[in-house]
């Protein structure tokens, strides 16, 4: 089991703050937690191929196609200008549109 000291330190490491309750709960947690790491510590992957493809799914995204887009004037047509300069929403909070 993992000691109190060992859990203050792991806290104290993730910037966690734990009262005396809390630190023997995740005291507990971590030593289950472990325990589970030594059971598939114990495991045999011998005849495992590292990093094997689980999946045959490899690229199902559809291929990228260059179209020409003949409507560009409309598009413009329609977009808030001020002057000659498209008028787009401010990014900056401390701004006003």
């Amino acid at each position: 089991m993992i000691s109190i000291e060992e859990t203050k330190k792991v806290a104290e490491l993730a910037k966690l703050e734990f009262d005396e309750k809390g630190l023997e709960k995740m005291s507990k947690e971590l030593s289950n937690i472990l325990g589970y790491m030594e059971i598939l510590n114990d495991i045999d992957t011998e005849n495992i191929v590292a990093n094997e493809i689980m999946s045959s799914n490899i690229n199902c995204i559809r291929e990228d196609k260059i179209e020409k887009f003949e409507n560009t004037k409309g598009i413009l047509e329609n977009a808030k200008t001020i002057g000659d300069m498209i008028n787009v929403p401010s990014i900056n909070n401390n701004e006003e549109e």
